[in-house]
């Protein structure tokens, strides 16, 4: 498999994969196998029909379910490679048809974070201000019409505010060397597999993109309010 990164902008890389011919044609004869199996033909048992007619009669879904899987096999093995680290799911931008003894490509938009030179003397004695949480009855009617009306043209804007201050504490932390315990997350993803009912895959990505950056950014806040001794005002 080949693996190029393109820069788009300074957080948007184009990962353009590459997998070669025989990996190709391996996932393709498995899924017209598996066609071939659950196959209903006029004229044939069930799973009995002959490999080249089931090609004939499901052409285009055995492409598509073939596209699926090259692309899932793969995806992940290939951000390790480009050593990428997404903040938010890949989305596909382009993939080749099929051809047979041709390699197959395809190409994903990876979002990632954005690098911040970063030393202590641009935050020590910064002063932290503190906003109000209260919100009127109005205020809430009003936001929840808002929202019923455009949510994503709302939600966006805080989502992008959030996530860069979450970056900006996690290089303090990394200068700081502020971290979450090994044995924390251990004992956090048992209680999530136990008490959800989920595989430790999706406790471990639950963990990495929702609870740990939420964590690590209240410590990191934390500890600059203890250390820069900021004023807290309150409105």
């Amino acid at each position: 498999m080949r693996v190029e990164v393109e820069d788009r902008t300074s957080v948007d890389k184009i990962l353009k994969v590459e997998i070669p011919p025989e990996e190709t044609k391996r996932v393709v004869e498995e899924v017209e196998r598996e066609y071939q199996r659950r196959a209903k033909i006029k004229g044939f048992r069930e799973g009995k029909a002959p490999i080249y007619l089931v090609r004939k009669i499901f052409k285009e879904e055995i492409e598509e379910r073939s596209i699926e899987r090259l692309i899932s096999e793969t995806l992940e093995k290939a951000i390790k490679e480009a050593k990428l680290e997404p903040l938010l799911r890949p989305r596909i931008e382009s993939f080749d048809r099929i051809v047979e003894g041709a390699p197959f490509r395809y190409s994903v938009l990876v979002e990632v974070r954005p690098e911040i030179n970063l030393s202590k003397e641009d935050y020590i004695g910064l002063e932290v201000e503190r906003e109000k949480d209260e919100v009127s009855e109005e205020e809430v009617e009003r936001i929840l019409n808002e929202l019923s009306e455009s949510l994503n043209k709302r939600l966006m804007p805080i989502a992008e505010k959030q996530a860069k201050e979450e970056i900006l504490l996690e290089k303090i932390a990394e200068i700081e060397g502020i971290s979450i315990p090994d044995e924390e997350i251990e004992k956090m993803k048992e209680n999530m597999i136990k008490s959800l009912g989920i595989s430790e895959e999706e406790a471990n990505r639950i963990l990495q993109f929702n609870i740990l950056p939420k964590m690590l950014a209240e410590r990191t806040l934390r500890f600059l309010v203890e250390n820069s001794k900021p004023i807290f005002k309150e409105e």
